[in-house]
């Protein structure tokens, strides 16, 4: 549903946007092909209330690294392998560390985790 459609122009008035609203004008923007600032002027919006509204959207689509316990070992001490104890610990090694996280770990997020931990290792 572009710009041209009626319930656009009824959205694009309201005083304030629900996340579908936001989304039907933030889909017209995007097809529009014009700026930001451009499209706002275009249509007497603030251009801040578009720009909140993209970080928001922007912020949703970004995977989100939860909390995980981890624990890095000194590398002369551990090894690389997976621990057979009940706790069940894969450990993988990063540099001079070992980051041990839990078997059934989300891939994704294991590479996520240990491009965060070498970054913080490499500063020390």
């Amino acid at each position: 549903m572009g710009s041209e459609s009626k319930e656009f122009r009824r959205v694009i008035q309201l005083p304030y946007w629900r996340r579908a609203e936001a989304d039907l004008i933030l889909e017209a923007w995007q097809d529009s092909g014009e700026t930001l600032a451009a499209f706002a002027r275009r249509w007497s919006v603030n251009v801040g209330r578009l720009a909140r509204w993209v970080a928001e959207m922007d912020e949703e689509e970004r995977p989100s690294l939860g909390f995980h316990r981890v624990e890095l070992v000194n590398a002369n001490s551990a090894r690389v392998a997976v621990d057979a104890t009940p706790r069940l610990l894969a450990e993988l090694a990063c540099g001079a560390w070992t980051v041990r996280v839990p078997i059934g770990f989300d891939p994704e997020e294991m590479g996520c985790l240990l491009r965060l931990v070498c970054e913080e290792v490499a500063a020390c």
